[in-house]
């Protein structure tokens, strides 16, 4: 059985869903409108402690003024719009574009809307992380797009350094630069990092922020909606490094670099999505990949087991819990652990710090 073949049958069995989705997307295959992305069966230890606030360089030289100029062309070229046109029903008719033009970015479908947006969002706040990211996710499958420099990577290397994420977007823009040797010492880089963050815990406190103008109460449809946004999100980057690895399998030096890669997120990324995506890339890279998916779920089997109970518990106990509620306190630090010691460690705070 091919390593690709085995790799689908693992992950529609659901082991490792948000890897599949993005493998999809690598082969053309047509992607679901809305993609089963609920918990996976194996998860890898959680992410180590990290602080929620990244490093900043108060001397970096990328400034909103560039960033204004790089992008004025935008709003010349692309014709005056409805920015709520196609904004979903519910708390999301209660979108401002002024306000909350990173939020309209990560969800518009049509390319000119985006842009509008993204650049709305470089105006009011260009040292945002989410939004650089959103804006490297954009670019990769929009290169010569004006919005498109170096700048969104050099701002979020400014600000998160030892992020394996801005590694990952490093390896993935030089790949499509055409310097391969450049990107596979991103992709060692990546390999080597300590903690991937992917800022899903910074899109939750983005989402809250408008479901608190709303005056919605703090229970178990909040936790939905914000868990909802943020885990349903696309990920170009995902698609985009599976693809690069896929492309490269048989070279020996990339092929351990991708593996590599993917057990570094499987073992070091704060959202569980992320770790299922890791392990994906790892198994699809593999020679053996059957042999692997079985040491792996018995090395894993103890980490499995404490897993799937936390996250039963949470979806138990709080998604399916219409009398359960939280204090803004509690929030605040539900979003505090999720940034420095990964999901399953903020699902657990919450199951011992909330009642019904």
């Amino acid at each position: 059985m091919s390593a690709r073949k085995l790799v689908i049958l693992i992950l529609m069995a659901g082991v490792c869903g948000a890897a599949y989705y993005w493998f999809a997307q690598g082969t053309g295959e047509a992607l679901p409108a809305d993609p089963d992305l609920s918990p996976p069966l194996i998860y890898p230890s959680s992410s180590p402690t990290r602080s929620p606030e990244p490093s900043t360089d108060q001397n970096t030289n990328v400034t909103s003024q560039q960033r204004t100029q790089n992008t004025a062309a935008v709003t010349e070229k692309l014709p005056a719009a409805d920015l709520h046109i196609g904004a979903k029903a519910g708390w999301w008719d209660a979108l401002d574009p002024a306000t909350d033009a990173i939020l309209l970015a990560l969800h518009a479908r049509d390319l000119n809307q985006r842009e509008i947006y993204l650049q709305q969002g470089l105006q009011q706040d260009p040292f945002n992380p989410v939004l650089n990211m959103a804006l490297l996710e954009h670019c990769i499958a929009q290169i010569g797009s004006t919005l498109c420099d170096t700048q969104a990577l050099e701002t979020l290397l400014t600000l998160d350094s030892e992020n394996g994420l801005t590694a990952d977007f490093a390896a993935i823009q030089a790949y499509q630069n055409g310097d391969y040797q450049s990107s596979l010492a991103a992709l060692e880089k990546a390999a080597k990092s300590s903690v991937t963050d992917t800022y899903e815990w910074r899109l939750m406190d983005m989402v809250a922020e408008v479901l608190t103008r709303e005056e919605r109460p703090l229970d178990n449809q909040f936790m939905i909606d914000v868990m909802r946004e943020a885990e349903s999100r696309s990920s170009v980057r995902m698609g985009a490094l599976f693809q690069m690895c896929q492309d490269q399998r048989t070279d020996s030096v990339w092929q351990s670099a991708c593996a590599r890669r993917g057990y570094a997120l499987s073992e070091n990324a704060n959202a569980l999505g992320q770790q299922d995506f890791g392990l994906g890339l790892a198994m699809s890279i593999a020679d053996d990949p059957e042999s692997l998916y079985r040491s792996l779920l018995q090395e894993r089997n103890a980490r499995l087991a404490h897993t799937s109970e936390i996250v039963q518990r949470f979806d138990a106990e709080v998604l399916e819990n219409s009398d359960w509620r939280m204090s803004a306190a509690q929030w605040r630090s539900f979003l505090d652990i999720f940034a420095r010691e990964g999901q399953v460690a903020a699902y657990q705070f919450m199951l011992h710090n909330t009642a019904n």
